[in-house]
């Protein structure tokens, strides 16, 4: 039996796909039986849950969850603020809940593509790893290198044929270049194969996706270099581009060269959205602050904008800005149409229940923390906030259900 693992934080609903495309290459070139170990948190919806389960049997694999909380022993919001999630620690959880018969693992990232059995890797190991970057200060000066071709990083290593490797695609599945086109059409190829390929994405969106790495990039710096001027919506689609392909830097100083106030106010504000999407990826949470902010003065409050400007305010500590955009997001215009709307609404909830407690609001974080156990009835935050209520208001007796009994 071969065991891998994967970590998922889900809050957008939208990366189990990933990680369930991930998994039908892994099933798809691995003759032997197959054991997954999912680590997930509470953004793991019943749908995507579901999923993962019918993805395993149609290949007669096998598939095991285990929930995580990282926030009882990490800094969450010290992770955000680089730019991470707390689904990167979970990987290091896996010795303590991984079964005894497990000798070793292979832990893989979502954003990989298997292709190879991966039985020739599984043989190689025989120690079990819970962290690279542990292992590599830990045995320094005592390591075995790896073939390249189990790491294999596209955005540096495009120029050669598919072969039989395990793809890091990063972001360069979506670096809508000529050169990527063979491993896109892999990507899709897998993802084909998954129950997410109709989730909420469109008939079309495969082909939308492979005629945009042939046109997208590589047509607008063509027109740029050739001395045409691009239109406002053309300036917006060159910085998305940039920002899909991970040139986060190139993104954030193209942008700022084209706000120009005189064009569409909705164009200008969705350049300032990237601008600040640009910003979180760098690391540089005042400014990505400032972005939106300024995007208001140009659109309507949409969802996402709020719920950032909620999540950088908490960050800072400034508890009643992030309980205000918090709330704003709750009522404001939905933008994004591949966002879990009750993932958001849970992930939001959790967030205000916290807020109010910080701001002694007793009775708003109990509210805000009954929601989100609406949304999420097994949700292990929602009955750690449950107990921390009850520690706050023993006087009041056994919490449950929404209030004090």
């Amino acid at each position: 039996m071969i065991h891998v693992a994967f970590a998922l934080h889900d809050y957008l609903g939208s990366y189990s796909m990933y990680t369930g495309t991930a998994m039908a290459s892994l099933f798809e070139n691995t003759r032997e039986p197959v054991t997954v170990h999912l680590l997930h948190n509470d953004t793991l919806s019943p749908q995507n849950r579901e999923r993962f389960i019918q993805l395993c049997a149609s290949y007669g694999q096998n598939i095991g969850f285990y929930r995580v909380s990282a926030e009882q022993d990490f800094d969450i919001a010290a992770i955000e603020k680089r730019g991470y999630c707390e689904g990167i620690m979970f990987r290091l959880y896996l010795p303590r809940l991984l079964p005894a018969a497990v000798e070793k693992i292979i832990y893989l990232d979502s954003d990989l593509l298997i292709n190879m059995d991966i039985r020739e890797l599984f043989q190689k190991i025989t120690t079990f790893f819970p962290d690279q970057d542990l292992l590599n200060v830990v045995f320094q000066d005592d390591v075995r290198y790896m073939d390249r071709k189990y790491n294999w990083f596209l955005i540096r290593n495009h120029n050669q044929p598919l072969g039989e490797k395990i793809y890091h695609y990063n972001a360069a599945v979506f670096n809508f270049s000529n050169q990527l086109l063979n491993f896109a059409g892999l990507y899709f190829d897998y993802w084909d194969k998954t129950l997410w390929r109709d989730a909420a994405l469109g008939a079309d969106h495969k082909m939308h996706l492979l005629i945009r790495m042939h046109s997208g990039l590589t047509y607008l710096q063509r027109k740029m270099d050739k001395g045409m001027v691009l239109t406002p919506q053309e300036e917006l689609d060159y910085g998305q581009e940039l920002h899909r392909a991970g040139e986060y830097e190139k993104c954030r100083d193209y942008l700022i060269t084209r706000l120009n106030v005189e064009q569409n106010n909705e164009i200008l504000a969705s350049k300032l959205y990237m601008l600040s999407a640009a910003y979180e990826a760098l690391g540089q949470s005042r400014e990505q602050k400032d972005a939106l902010l300024i995007s208001l003065r140009y659109d309507t409050p949409y969802v996402f904008s709020c719920f950032k400007l909620g999540m950088l305010c908490f960050q800072e500590k400034h508890y009643r800005q992030a309980r205000f955009w918090l709330e704003t997001s709750l009522h404001a215009k939905q933008n994004l149409q591949q966002i879990d709307v009750q993932a958001l609404k849970y992930r939001t909830y959790q967030k205000l229940s916290k807020c109010c407690l910080k701001l002694n609001d007793i009775d708003a974080a109990i509210k805000y923390n009954d929601l989100a156990g609406e949304i999420r009835p097994d949700s292990l935050s929602v009955a750690i906030n449950q107990e921390v209520f009850k520690q706050l208001r023993p006087e009041q007796g056994r919490y449950g259900g929404g209030s004090f009994a």
